[in-house]
C-alpha cells in the first residue's frame, strides 16, 4: 500500500506527523543515492582511471570475423584490412606454427577459413628427387607434376607429425588442380589435400601468390612472406619461362628477398615449404590471443572450440550490478574464467582466474584502474574454458544476466519550505531513480507561483519515485527524505510517499537581560524570586517571552557564602529556552543577572553545635550528643560527608552512635549546623570519631616442621613421593627441586601440598634433591633436603591405578593432598590436621559426610574417590554465663577408655542444635538438622555446589565441587567403558589441560579414537587424537599437566578451530 497519511490539523507536531507518514527506521548510514542489489553498492577504488574498449581484432576475433572480410586480402592489392594470425600445430622442428588468416574460401561449402603459414613448416625440400619422366598407370608423369611430387608427399606426412588428431579433424580437404608439362593453360589433374603449396601466375613474375580451391585468394608476397627465416620457397605451379628440354623439370618459386615470384627452379633443388590449409570453422566459437599469461608480447590467436558438450559450466555478467557470476560444472579439469578487453594505447587487458566453485566477482576485482562508470561490459569478452587432453581449448561464452537490479533504499534530498520563497519543484534521488514532486496544503495542490508562509504553516511533499530501466524496487524499500526515514512497498513498480514539512520560523534577533536585584543576607537562591522568563526580540521588532533557568552552582563572577556577613555581589548565567515557534537563528541562548546580597545584622548568627564527647580515637563504641548555645536553635547533621542544612541534613533529636568493628579501624564523621529563623545559620562543625575495637583473633606463629622429608629410592619407570609434616595456622607448601644447579620451584599445582609425588622417573633423575618451604602469614620455614635415588632395573609399571582427589579448606591441611594415584587393590590413608586454634568441622568422602576424624583410610581401591576436609575455630566457652559442660552430670566422653573410631562403619548423625528460647515463652523449640544437599551437580562444563542446610532454610556452609574433578572422572570413565577400537567424544568446556593420570588411561586405551572439544580465549576448538598414539615420551616426563596445544604437538593430534 502507499505510504500516505492525510493531514488532520495544520498545527500537528512535525516529528509526530513525519514518523506517522514514514514508518520504520533505517539503521544504516548512506550517502545521497541508491544501493542496488542486496543493499551493497559496488565501489571501485581507482588510482588513475583507464577507459575500456573492444579488444583489437588481432587479439580477439569471432567466428564470423575469421571468415568474413575482416582479414581477407583485397583482390587487387592482396593485402587485408587487418593482418591477423592463428597459432595452429607445430613445424618440423617442434616449435609452434603461426598462420595468416585469409578468410573464407567461397568455393568450398560450409564454415571455413584459409590460413597460410607465416614461416617455413619445413626447410630444404626437393620438389622431386629426379628430373626423369615416370610412367604411372600407363601415363607419363613429368617431374614437375605436383600431385606426384616429393613436396606433396612431405606435406602429407607433416599432417601426422605436426598436428594432433583434433587439429587434423579441423583441417578440411581442398581440391588442388595442377598443370604440368609445357602448357600452363592445361590442367593435367586434380586431387584433395589438407596441406598444399600455393600457385602463381605462370605468365609473369607476379608480386602475388594464390590460395584456395579456385586459387581466388591472392596474397601480397611483400606483406605475407616477409619472414627473414627463409629466402625461397616452392610453389606448385609451372612457368612459361622455360623451354625444351627443361620445360618438364622447372617449377615456380617465391624469392622472398625480391618480394615476388622468382621464375623457375629445377625440381631437384632444395627450397623451403610454405603451405596453406582450409580450416573447418563449424565447431569454432572464436579465437583469442590469451595463451594463459598476461603478457602483452603476443603474436597470434588460439582457436576456442564450442564447449557446450564439455560440461564446463555457465558464466553471466550483470552490467547493472557490475558483477560476473561463475557456476563451473566440470571439476575434473581446471576451469578458467577469462575476461578480455582493450585498454589505453591499444594494450590488451586480461583477467583470468581458476574457478572450482560458484562465485560472483565484482568489477573492482576484475578491472584495475578503471572507474565503475567507465565499465562497458558489452565491449568485454568473457568466457569459461578448459584445455582437453589433446591440447585443444573448449569454451563457453558469457551471457548477460537480464535480472533487474534491486534497489533496496532511496536517499532523497529536497529543499524544505522557507517563508517568503517559492516551494522547491525538484527532488535529488540519486542515480537510477527519478522523482516527481507536488506540494499539498490542506489537501489542496499549492500553485507553483505561491510563496511559503511563516511557521506554523505546514506543507506536504507528495513524491512519486520511479526506477530507471534495468532496476526495480524491493518489496520493502527503505526511504530517507532529508532526515526522515521509513519503508515502503512499490505499487506498479513505483513508490509514492507523502512527507510534511513545516515552513521556516521567525528568526530570533536578541535576548534582553533582566534587571539586577538585591536580597537580604543569608537568603537562599531558591528564596530570591529569580525571574523565570526573559524578553526576546525577533525579526520585525516583535517582543516575546522565553523561559530561563539559572546556574546557581557556578556563578559567572563573584561568589555567595550564606555564612559571610558582609555584603556580597554575584552574577549568575541563565540558559534560555527558545520557543518552538521561533528559529534560534544561531543566537547564543544565554543571559545573566547580577544579585547583591546585603550585609548581615550584628549578633544575629546562631552558635555552632558542640559535640560530647570530643572527637578522637576510642577503643569502645561512643554515644555522641550535640548542643547549641543559642536557645531555640535546631541542629541538623550528616554522616555521609554532605554539607548539612535544613534541607540536606537529619534533624538532631537524640544521641548519635559511632560504632566500630573488631580488629578494624572505623571512622564516623559527623557534620552539624545550627539554624534558627531570623538568624544567620551557624558555621558547619565537623567531628571525627575513630573506633578501634581490639581483635579477638589468636596469635599466628611461624610454622614448625615436625617431620622432615626422607630420602627415597625407586626403580626407573616408577614414581617417588616426598612428605613433610608441620604445625601452624594457615599453612601453604611450596616444593623445590635441585637438579645439580641449585633449588628451584617445582611441582605445579600438585607441589602445593604437604606431600609431593614426581612423574614417572628415569635414571636421569638419579641424585635429584627435594625440599619444601612451609609458610603462613607469620613467616616461613624450609625443610631439610631429601635425595632421590633411581635404580635402572625396573620396567615401566603396568598396573591399573586410580586417582583419589584430596582437598582441605582454610585453617587446616590433609596429607597427602591433590590428585593421589593409588594402585588397584591397594589401601590409602589420609591424615587430616587442623591449625592451632581450629578443629575439624566436617569430612566428606565421595561427596558424603563421614565422621570428622583425624585420619581416613580407603581400603582395596578399585575406583576413583575424593576426600575433603573443612575446619572451624575452637570455642572453649560459647556462653560466658554457662559452664563449659552444660550437663555436669554427664561426662564429656561417656567412655574415656575407648578411643574414637577413625573410620566408623556408618555416617555420623546430622548435627542437631536447639534454638534457645526464654523460659517464659511458650513457643515450641526448633531443632536445626543440617544435612549436605547438592544444589548443582559438577560437570566438565561447570563447578558443582553443595550446601550444609537445615530444613528451615538456614545454610551453615557451602562447598564448591570443582569442574576439573568432574572432567577427570567423566573422561576417565568414558575411556574405560569405550568399545574396542571405538570412539569417544567429550566436551571439556573451558578446561584445556590434560593430566598424566588421563594420559596413562589414553595409553591403556590406545585402540580408541578420542575427540575433545574445548574453549580457549573465548574461541572453540576440537582436538582429534587418533588411535595408536604412543604416549611413552609424555609418561616419562615429570610434569603432571599439559596444555592441549602442547599435548597435541607432542603426540601428533590435530587441533582445529570451530
Amino acid at each position: 500500500m502507499r505510504v500516505r497519511k492525510r493531514m488532520q490539523r495544520r498545527h500537528h507536531s512535525a516529528k509526530g506527523r513525519i514518523v506517522g507518514l514514514l514508518s520504520g527506521v533505517l539503521t544504516f548510514g548512506m550517502a545521497a543515492g541508491l544501493y542496488p542489489g542486496g543493499g551493497t553498492e559496488t565501489v571501485l577504488n581507482v588510482q588513475a582511471a583507464e577507459a575500456i574498449s573492444e579488444p583489437s581484432v588481432t587479439d580477439y576475433a569471432t567466428k564470423e570475423q575469421l571468415m568474413d572480410d575482416t582479414f581477407k586480402p583485397d583482390y587487387g592489392t592482396g593485402i587485408g584490412t587487418n593482418i591477423g594470425k592463428l597459432i595452429f600445430g607445430k613445424n618440423s622442428d617442434g616449435t609452434v606454427q603461426k598462420w595468416y588468416i585469409l578468410g573464407k574460401d567461397g568455393s568450398i561449402s560450409g564454415d571455413n577459413t584459409i590460413i597460410f603459414s607465416d614461416r617455413p613448416i619445413e626447410k630444404e625440400v626437393q620438389f622431386y628427387a629426379s628430373t626423369e619422366n615416370r610412367l604411372k598407370y600407363g601415363s607419363t608423369i613429368y617431374p614437375n607434376n605436383y600431385l606426384y611430387s616429393d613436396l606433396d608427399s612431405k606435406l602429407q606426412s607433416l599432417e601426422g607429425t605436426c598436428f594432433s588428431n583434433q587439429e587434423r579433424a579441423l583441417m578440411k580437404d581442398t581440391e588442388i588442380k595442377v598443370k604440368t608439362g609445357k602448357d600452363p593453360n592445361i590442367i593435367s589433374g586434380s586431387s584433395f589435400r589438407r596441406l598444399y603449396a600455393l600457385e602463381a601466375d605462370p605468365w609473369k613474375r607476379s608480386e602475388k601468390i594464390y590460395a584456395g580451391r579456385q586459387s581466388a585468394t591472392g596474397i601480397s608476397i611483400a606483406t605475407y612472406c616477409s619472414n627473414a627465416d627463409t629466402s625461397k620457397f616452392w610453389l606448385r605451379s609451372i612457368t612459361n619461362e622455360t623451354t625444351e628440354p627443361n620445360v618438364y623439370q622447372d617449377v615456380q618459386f617465391v624469392n622472398v628477398a625480391d618480394k615476388k615470384v622468382g621464375g623457375a627452379k629445377t625440381v631437384t633443388e632444395k627450397l623451403d615449404v610454405w603451405p596453406a590449409v582450409d580450416l573447418d570453422m563449424s565447431n569454432v566459437l572464436f579465437a583469442s590471443s590469451y595463451d594463459g599469461s598476461n603478457s602483452n608480447n603476443r603474436d597470434g590467436m588460439i582457436l576456442r572450440l564450442d564447449g557446450k558438450n564439455k560440461d564446463i559450466g555457465t558464466v553471466t555478467y550483470n552490467p547493472r550490478t557490475n558483477t560476473v557470476t561463475v557456476k563451473p560444472v566440470n571439476t575434473k579439469k581446471v576451469v578458467r574464467l577469462v575476461v578480455q578487453y582493450g585498454k589505453n594505447a591499444n594494450e590488451r587487458g586480461i583477467f583470468n582466474r581458476s574457478v572450482g566453485t560458484n562465485q560472483t566477482l565484482t568489477g573492482s576485482e576484475i578491472f584495475e584502474n578503471v572507474n565503475a562508470s567507465d565499465i562497458d561490459w558489452s565491449k568485454c569478452k568473457i568466457w569459461l574454458e578448459i584445455t582437453d587432453a589433446d591440447g585443444m581449448i573448449y569454451a563457453v561464452e558469457a551471457t548477460e544476466d537480464t535480472t533487474l537490479a534491486t534497489i533496496d533504499s532511496i536517499v532523497a534530498k529536497i529543499d524544505e519550505p522557507e517563508a517568503g520563497k517559492l516551494l522547491s519543484t525538484s527532488v535529488d534521488a540519486g542515480d537510477h531513480v527519478t522523482a516527481e514532486l507536488t506540494w499539498m496544503d490542506n489537501n489542496q495542490t499549492v500553485p507553483t507561483d505561491k510563496k511559503a508562509e511563516y511557521y506554523p504553516a505546514c506543507y506536504t511533499a507528495h513524491i512519486t519515485f520511479t526506477a530507471a530501466g534495468g532496476y526495480k524496487f524491493s518489496n520493502s524499500t527503505k526511504i530517507q527524505i532529508n532526515d526522515v526515514k521509513g519503508t515502503s512497498v512499490p505499487i506498479d513498480g513505483k513508490i509514492t510517499v507523502e512527507t510534511p514539512f513545516f515552513s521556516s520560523k521567525y528568526k530570533l534577533i536578541s535576548i534582553t537581560a533582566p534587571a539586577s536585584i538585591t536580597v537580604a543576607n543569608g537568603t537562599a537562591y531558591k528564596d530570591m524570586n529569580l525571574p523565570t522568563q526573559v524578553d526576546i526580540v525577533t525579526e520585525g521588532g516583535t517582543v516575546n517571552k522565553a523561559d530561563v533557568s539559572w546556574n546557581t552552582g557556578a556563578p559567572v563572577s563573584g561568589s555567595y557564602d550564606p555564612n559571610t556577613l558582609i555584603e556580597q555581589t554575584v552574577t549568575l548565567e541563565g540558559t534560555v529556552t527558545c520557543p518552538e515557534t521561533i528559529n534560534a537563528n544561531g543566537v547564543n541562548l544565554t543571559t545573566s543577572i547580577t544579585i547583591t546580597i546585603s550585609a548581615a545584622e550584628k549578633n544575629n548568627t546562631v552558635e555552632a553545635p558542640i559535640a560530647d564527647p570530643e572527637a578522637g580515637i576510642y577503643t569502645e563504641n561512643q554515644t555522641v550528643t550535640l548542643k547549641s548555645a543559642t536557645e531555640g536553635a535546631v541542629i541538623y547533621y550528616t554522616k555521609n560527608g554532605v554539607e548539612p542544612s535544613s534541607t540536606t541534613g537529619i534533624q538532631y533529636t537524640g544521641p548519635i552512635t559511632a560504632v566500630g568493628m573488631e580488629g578494624q579501624s572505623v571512622e564516623t564523621n559527623i557534620k552539624a549546623i545550627a539554624v534558627k529563623s531570623g538568624m544567620q545559620d551557624s558555621l558547619v562543625m565537623t567531628y571525627k570519631y575513630t573506633i578501634e575495637l581490639p581483635s579477638q583473633t589468636p596469635e599466628i606463629k611461624v610454622p614448625v616442621i615436625t617431620s622432615q622429608p626422607q630420602d627415597v629410592t625407586v626403580k626407573a619407570g616408577e614414581r617417588a613421593t616426598f612428605t613433610v609434616v608441620a604445625t601452624g595456622t594457615g599453612l601453604t607448601y611450596q616444593w623445590e627441586r635441585d637438579k645439580g644447579k641449585g633449588f628451584e620451584k617445582w611441582g605445579g599445582i600438585y607441589g602445593k601440598g604437604a606431600s609431593f609425588t614426581t612423574g614417572v622417573l628415569s635414571e636421569e633423575s638419579n641424585g635429584f634433591k627435594y625440599r619444601c618451604i612451609v609458610s603462613n602469614s607469620a613467616g616461613s620455614v624450609t625443610s631439610d633436603s631429601a635425595t632421590l635415588t633411581v635404580i635402572d632395573d625396573a620396567t615401566p609399571p603396568s598396573e591399573t591405578t586410580y586417582i583419589i582427589t584430596a582437598a582441605a579448606g582454610a585453617n587446616g591441611s590433609i596429607s597427602p593432598s591433590g590428585s593421589v594415584e593409588v594402585k588397584e587393590g591397594a589401601d590409602q590413608t589420609f591424615t587430616i590436621t587442623a591449625d592451632e586454634g581450629y578443629e575439624i568441622e566436617n569430612l566428606k568422602v565421595d561427596s558424603s559426610d563421614v565422621s570428622a576424624a583425624s585420619s581416613y583410610t580407603f581400603n582395596n581401591v578399585t575406583e576413583v574417590h575424593s576426600i575433603e576436609a573443612t575446619f572451624k575455630q575452637k570455642v572453649t566457652n560459647p556462653d560466658p554465663g554457662q559452664p563449659e559442660n552444660p550437663d555436669p552430670g554427664q561426662p564429656e566422653n561417656p567412655d574415656p577408655g575407648k578411643p574414637e573410631d577413625p573410620n566408623p562403619a556408618e555416617k555420623p548423625k546430622p548435627e542437631v542444635k536447639k534454638d534457645e528460647t526464654p523460659a517464659s515463652s511458650q513457643a515450641p523449640l526448633h531443632e536445626h538438622s543440617f544435612n549436605w544437599v547438592t544444589v548443582q551437580t559438577a560437570s566438565a562444563m561447570q563447578d558443582g555446589l553443595e550446601e550444609l542446610r537445615c530444613s528451615c532454610g538456614i545454610v551453615k556452609e557451602r562447598s564448591v565441587v570443582p569442574a576439573s574433578q568432574a572432567y577427570v572422572n567423566e573422561l576417565y570413565q568414558n575411556l574405560s567403558q569405550a568399545l574396542a577400537e571405538g570412539e569417544v567424544s567429550f566436551d571439556s568446556g573451558r578446561i584445556y589441560t590434560i593430566s598424566d593420570y588421563l594420559i596413562r588411561k589414553l595409553q591403556e586405551r590406545a585402540d580408541v579414537t578420542t575427540t575433545i572439544t574445548f574453549e580457549y580465549n573465548q574461541d572453540k576448538y576440537r582436538m582429534m587424537i587418533p588411535a595408536g598414539v604412543d604416549y611413552s615420551e609424555l609418561m616419562e616426563d615429570e610434569d603432571y599437566f599439559y596444555g592441549y596445544f602442547y599435548f597435541a604437538k607432542k603426540v601428533g593430534a590435530r587441533v582445529e578451530s570451530l
